[in-house]
């Protein structure tokens, strides 16, 4: 998680990514739970993050913690043609 000058107050969430060996345990869930609070605790106003639409598990995650879709892209990502990429973002 950084500060970006784009947008001051707020976090980028820049990488969250679990290895597939560990998945399924929780692991990610109490990483992001990390974060957020990392995020309040410091006196972030939001959080937002980059990602593509096809990581399903990490989009779950995200909406159970109170993410909201704020764009995606009509046209293919550029750097993986198969999805389209989107911003999250949640308003602490």
């Amino acid at each position: 998680m950084d500060h970006q000058e784009e947008r001051p107050g707020w976090a980028k969430l820049r990488w969250f990514f679990v290895e597939k060996e560990a998945r399924g345990h929780g692991i990610g869930s109490l990483l992001f739970a990390a974060a957020l609070a990392f995020a309040r605790d410091v006196g972030y106003e939001g959080i937002f993050l980059h990602t593509v639409n096809d990581l399903h598990e990490a989009r779950r995650v995200y909406e159970k913690n109170g993410f909201s879709l704020a764009r995606e892209d009509a046209a293919p990502c550029p750097w993986a043609t198969w999805a389209h990429e989107q911003d999250w973002e949640l308003k602490l």
